[in-house]
């Protein structure tokens, strides 16, 4: 669902966590939480170093927000801080050990006739394990230009804007990204879907 530029806190509320208002503070936390979680996610891979960078990200925004220039939009700029942020400490980051999920076993209900096949639910679910395993291993700036446009629906200007970079860069990246991916998944053992 793309995100539009007007949802998010009220300039005034902006101005106010700027100059120190606790409470407006929280009220643009409370805003963007769900979309730098959702990010953080994204690149990270994980759920724990997802939180962690997430209060990064609002730590950050809370010791640099003075420096925003209430004349322009703050969609854009709370982006590029939001990916600086997560970028730099991704570059920092040491390999990330893998770890398999599911290792217990869970209770089963039984079959609800109205669902889907289990099989199929089971095979897209494993495609969609497979797709996001495959994101991780990206680059850090291809996996950033693929979350900003996939998670949050945003166009190769907005993209551009949010880190900082040339258009035709990020298209670059996507394309090259779109690429890789579609190669990696070809080559998966499960018959080579598409993403």
């Amino acid at each position: 669902m793309p995100v539009m530029e007007g949802i998010g806190p009220e300039p005034e509320v902006v101005a106010r966590a700027a100059a120190g208002d606790g409470p407006a503070f929280r009220t643009l936390v409370d805003a963007w939480k769900g979309r730098v979680l959702s990010f953080c996610w994204r690149m990270a891979g994980e759920g724990a170093a997802a939180e962690d960078l997430s209060q990064e990200v609002f730590l950050h925004l809370y010791q640099v927000l003075r420096r925003y220039d209430p004349a322009r939009p703050f969609a854009p700029w709370m982006r590029r801080v939001m990916t600086n942020v997560v970028l730099n400490r991704l570059r920092g980051r040491p390999e990330r050990a893998l770890r398999l999920e599911g290792d217990g076993e869970e209770p089963r209900l039984p079959a609800d006739p109205r669902s889907p096949d289990p099989a199929d639910s089971a095979e897209k679910a494993e495609e969609a394990a497979l797709l996001r395993a495959r994101i991780a291993d990206l680059p850090d700036g291809w996996r950033a230009v693929v979350a900003l446009r996939y998670s949050e629906g945003l166009s190769v200007e907005e993209i551009a804007a949010a880190l900082d970079l040339p258009e035709n860069t990020v298209k670059t990246r996507l394309f090259r990204a779109r690429g890789a991916l579609r190669t990696a998944m070809e080559k998966s053992p499960q018959g080579g879907r598409r993403p």
